[in-house]
């Protein structure tokens, strides 16, 4: 059997990892790649080190916490033209937080928690 480490590529693991969860185009994935000094869509996950792995994991589970996930559209039509939205529906954002901070702390690195978002009080 042939060492799935030496022939997986990280786009690829990075892409497993966040379909289930959000949608991210490749210029994301590259971004988040250049952003932990990975600077080649070839490299395999034997070329990379647990925390350049463990990290890119961590921002993509904070990407993903602190968006929405497109689930379908909802269209309309009327002479001729049609009109599509997107229906929007959230996922576990305090657990992926929860992974994603856990992931940061592991190696250090900066959390900045958005789950507690400010609040407008009624004037009245």
């Amino acid at each position: 059997m042939a060492d799935i480490a030496s022939n997986m590529t990280v786009v690829r693991w990075l892409r497993s990892q966040a379909e289930p969860l959000i949608d991210l185009s490749d210029e994301y994935i590259y971004s988040i790649m250049v952003a932990r000094c990975m600077k080649d869509d070839a490299l395999t996950l034997a070329d990379v080190s647990e925390k350049q792995l463990d990290l890119a994991l961590a921002d993509i589970y904070y990407t993903a916490a602190t968006s929405s996930v497109k689930t379908g559209t909802q269209g309309e039509s009327d002479g001729g033209w049609t009109h599509y939205v997107a229906i929007k529906n959230s996922v576990n954002r305090e657990g992926l937080m929860r992974r994603a901070k856990a992931l940061y702390d592991k190696w250090g690195e900066p959390f900045f928690d958005m789950s507690n978002p400010i609040r407008m009080k009624p004037l009245y």
